[in-house]
């Protein structure tokens, strides 16, 4: 599981830690928030490699009053190291480039690439997008020195990098035995009947505070500074009062990574999202250290530092509680579901017994938790008839599958979940097997029904 759809890396770092920390969640917990840390202060670093100090330190700081990251830094996430990694990597690249020469770069990028994708099967999205970036808007650099030694080296290094890429996701190197990351995930891909539109779908919801979804990736307050900022820095480089470089690096590689995560993906959280904020982060943060700076000289100030940073301290007071908030809100929330879930999952497996199966839409954690054999819900479309739905789902199960061992896990107003009254009312299900939770506290319920024979025969 951990090395097929779950990047090992992770565990990997924890197993590295434990026997100093401990094993406890909340000790656990303080690696992925060193590891954000890492990923904020690389975060910084890059924009202090484009020459623009306070622009790291203003983008840093809309990093932690955004609830996305202070959520996703504060769980045991595998996105957390595989950003960390990556973002050190686009620093380490971004700094070797500007100097002429890729010293460091040559051997650290690859290491970093290969701890980034070891830990998030993923990251080569961000990774890719942002060592792009950085080398389209240092390339005219480049020519006007006709500095050819740093062209050949990079496009070595690029080499290099792919094939590193290559090892950890299309070859069963890391899962040994089994299927490769990348057959794997297209797997569930399809299992799941996930599209790039579902991708984009998800991803709208996600980054709008306004859409109800349960864990969006910022307040609305918390929104509008991100936007205003990569305004503002946009409309510093058409005066020609910022340079384009780090703009232009950021807005390219955080669309280019997020366009990325969900197109391949098909579904997009919170905690994918993390992957790209770091490049958005940079651009906001060169629009604000504009503002600032204009605001200092037309009020004739000259102790713009100090201004910065009270600016900075009555967001901080103003914000920070807030979004800390939220991220406890989401916590216990998603610490509910995911324990229903669980639950829910061990329990159907106690009680179908031997050679079982669900069918569900959370794969492949329903299996691991049940140890069933797993098959898509395939009922993502709405209004479909539920008789449908159950005959096209048992369609992907083995033909030798056990009526009395099959059944199907639902979560309560769980991402593509069917309707309860469809479940409790609609043909093809019988009176419900299982039910785990409490039905009145968000994703808070796991049931499970077996499929009437009716559907089994054809018949309904």
């Amino acid at each position: 599981y951990w090395a097929d759809y779950r990047a090992p890396g992770l565990s990997v770092i924890l197993a590295a830690v434990n026997p100093v920390i401990g094993e406890h969640v909340t000790t656990m917990r303080l690696v992925t928030v060193g590891l954000g840390l890492v990923l904020l202060l690389a975060t910084v670093w890059v924009a202090h490699e484009f020459g623009q100090r306070a622009a790291g330190l203003f983008g840093g700081g809309l990093m932690i009053v955004t609830s996305g990251y202070g959520l996703t830094t504060t769980r045991l996430l595998a996105d957390v190291p595989g950003a960390a990694f990556a973002m050190l990597a686009v620093a380490v690249f971004v700094r070797d480039f500007r100097r002429g020469r890729l010293a460091t770069a040559l051997w650290a990028v690859p290491l970093l690439t290969l701890a980034s994708t070891v830990s998030r099967f993923g990251a080569p999205i961000m990774l890719g997008a942002g060592l792009a970036a950085a080398g389209l808007v240092l390339l005219p650099r480049v020519w006007r020195s006709r500095n050819w030694p740093l062209l050949v080296q990079s496009a070595g290094l690029a080499a290099a990098l792919g094939l590193v890429i290559w090892l950890v996701v299309f070859t069963n190197w890391v899962s040994q035995d089994s299927a490769s990351p990348a057959e794997a995930n297209q797997l569930l891909f399809d299992a799941k009947g996930l599209t790039p539109a579902s991708g984009f779908s998800d991803l709208g919801r996600v980054i709008d505070p306004w859409s109800g979804y349960p864990n969006p990736l910022w307040s609305v307050p918390v929104m509008g500074l991100w936007v205003t900022g990569v305004v503002l820095a946009m409309i510093a480089v058409v005066l020609r009062r910022r340079r384009w470089e780090p703009v232009v690096f950021g807005l390219v590689a955080g669309l280019v990574s997020v366009v990325g995560v969900a197109y391949t993906v098909g579904l997009v959280v919170e905690n994918y999202l993390v992957l790209s904020l770091p490049f958005w982060a940079v651009a906001a943060g060169a629009g604000y250290s504009w503002a600032i700076e204009e605001l200092t000289v037309r009020l004739r100030v000259s102790i713009r530092p100090v201004v910065t940073a009270a600016l900075c301290a009555l967001a901080a007071v103003a914000l920070i509680p807030s979004a800390a908030g939220e991220v406890r809100r989401h916590h216990d929330g998603l610490a509910f579901s995911f324990g229903t879930l669980r639950e829910g999952s061990v329990a159907a497996g106690e009680q179908l017994g031997d050679d079982c199966v669900l069918i569900t839409s959370y794969l492949p954690q329903a299996g691991y938790y049940s140890q069933c054999r797993v098959s898509p819900w395939l009922g993502i479309e709405p209004d479909r008839p539920l008789v449908d739905v159950l005959a096209e789902s048992l369609a992907g199960i083995e033909p030798d599958s056990d009526p009395s061992s099959t059944a199907v896990l639902v979560l309560d107003r769980g991402k593509r979940q069917p309707d309860n009254e469809l479940l409790d009312h609609g043909m093809g299900l019988e009176p419900q097997l299982i039910e785990v939770g409490d039905p009145d506290v968000g994703r808070g319920r796991a049931r499970t029904f077996r499929v009437s024979a009716c559907v089994w025969s054809g018949q309904c």
